[in-house]
């Protein structure tokens, strides 16, 4: 349903181009400015809708070409829009961090299949979320840093070197924090503060 085409509207549409409606909205859009009593906002919200559309149809192609439920494609379209493919074949990892259910090592066969270097920052930044991730529910709030490098290098067939790379980039965007050789996820250092912050009070009391 879009805002300002009832079914009226619909019809002169579809009677006006036939068969040929889906091709002209993918290719010369502003075509639909031919059909008379279509207000030029509405004819807008068209565009706009079937340019979403087609995005979430190519993101769903593409997810079942990689053995991934369709159903996943719907979220990944809702956070990031008509780019959502571009996003996902640029950095296949997305798909790891945003959807319940992808892991690390379904994102990783697809990152393969799309011919991203296993040694790349993409894959190192995915890698280190994914082992600090492992290592929460195991019930550790932290992964010293020389563990990372070793899961790098015996687990992951990676470069243990990118370790250092990548959690500089993931402290950047503030999704990891670095202490006394120890790597958090932001969540588990905040938490551990917290924590501390209140046994220090009940310390402190009477």
């Amino acid at each position: 349903e879009i805002k300002g085409v009832g079914p009226a509207l619909a019809r002169r549409i579809v009677t006006h181009f036939g068969d040929g409606l889906p091709e002209i909205l993918d290719t010369t859009p502003e075509r639909l400015h031919e059909v008379q009593g279509l207000p030029r906002a509405a004819a807008q919200r068209i565009i706009a809708a079937w340019r979403d559309s087609s995005g979430l149809r190519e993101l769903t192609v593409f997810l079942r070409g990689h053995s991934i439920p369709a159903s996943h494609a719907r979220r990944i379209h809702k956070i990031y829009g008509r780019d959502s493919l571009e996003i996902v074949r640029s950095d296949p990892y997305v798909l790891a961090r945003t959807v319940a259910g992808i892991g690390f090592r379904t994102a990783d066969r697809v990152a393969e299949k799309l011919g991203i270097p296993r040694n790349s920052i993409t894959r190192a930044r995915a890698a280190v979320l994914y082992l600090l991730e492992r290592m929460a529910e195991e019930g550790h709030v932290y992964t010293p840093i020389d563990e990372l490098e070793h899961q790098f290098g015996s687990g992951l067939d990676m470069e243990p070197a990118l370790v250092f790379q990548a959690l500089e980039d993931l402290m950047q965007t503030g999704d990891v924090v670095t202490e006394r050789e120890r790597a958090y996820l932001k969540r588990l250092h905040e938490a551990e503060v917290m924590v501390a912050e209140r046994l220090r009070l009940l310390a402190s009391g009477p």
